[in-house]
């Protein structure tokens, strides 16, 4: 399914090359404040979007919580989350994307490696901590790279830019999910070496263990494209230079 979705999106693409209107206007990824803060964005998104998947199969089928406890450890979460879109602009009008953007993934990265160490005594409150600093990474830069990638465009291609990078997260966010998956029933079934009972908890969550080994990955990945940011007025000051 994965390959095949990445055939399916690479000849949508390949179509959108040869309208004269296309349905997306992907040249905007020349713009590379467009491209890098896109990129990290889907790194960011990616990382909220597995977290919500995987946290809830951890706790109701490996570590045997109820829907109820599961839903009541990913709250504090969603709230500083809330939170933090609030006041995420006001931090980027005063430090600007590079403060944000390293300060997000060095949270997101860390929570990753938490989460990469989880056993069948893994307690209630330590998901819940570990996954609320998780989701205040992501409160912190996930707005402010959207507002920077607009920024970095033309005013008559913001329209374009805004639906390729919403398009790119979804995209991104089902593929690298579908991956996390994989990866996390696919280790579960090797460590279990073909059990006919199938995986026994302690065995899957193995499998989540490596799941977030993998977004510690990816995070680190944000990390080294962030070092290629520029500030706000930088960009500002170019795309001024091009509407003169």
């Amino acid at each position: 399914p994965i390959l095949g979705g990445l055939v399916i999106v690479s000849l949508f693409v390949r179509r959108q090359f040869i309208l004269v209107q296309p349905i997306l206007e992907i040249r905007v990824l020349a713009n590379p404040y467009f491209l890098m803060a896109s990129l990290i964005g889907i790194i960011v998104f990616v990382s909220m979007v597995s977290a919500n998947n995987i946290v809830p199969v951890l706790m109701q089928d490996m570590l045997g919580f109820t829907a109820f406890q599961s839903g009541l450890s990913l709250l504090p979460g969603a709230l500083v989350m809330g939170i933090m879109s609030l006041v995420a602009g006001w931090l980027f009008d005063r430090y600007g994307i590079r403060i944000l953007t390293f300060t997000s993934l060095g949270l997101i990265l860390a929570t990753s490696v938490l989460l990469s160490f989880l056993t069948v005594e893994t307690t209630f409150t330590y998901i819940t901590i570990v996954y609320t600093v998780r989701l205040l990474g992501v409160g912190l830069s996930m707005m402010a790279l959207t507002t920077y990638a607009m920024n970095a465009l033309e005013n008559h291609m913001i329209s374009h830019g805004t639906s390729l990078n919403n398009t790119m997260r979804q995209i991104g966010g089902s593929l690298f999910t579908a991956l996390f998956i994989t990866i996390m029933t696919g280790v579960a079934f090797n460590v279990s070496g073909g059990s006919a009972d199938g995986p026994s908890p302690a065995d899957e969550i193995i499998g989540v263990n490596y799941t977030f080994i993998a977004s510690a990955v990816l995070a680190v990945i944000g990390l080294i494209f962030a070092f290629f940011l520029k500030e706000q007025e930088r960009v500002v000051s170019d795309k001024g230079n091009g509407d003169s």
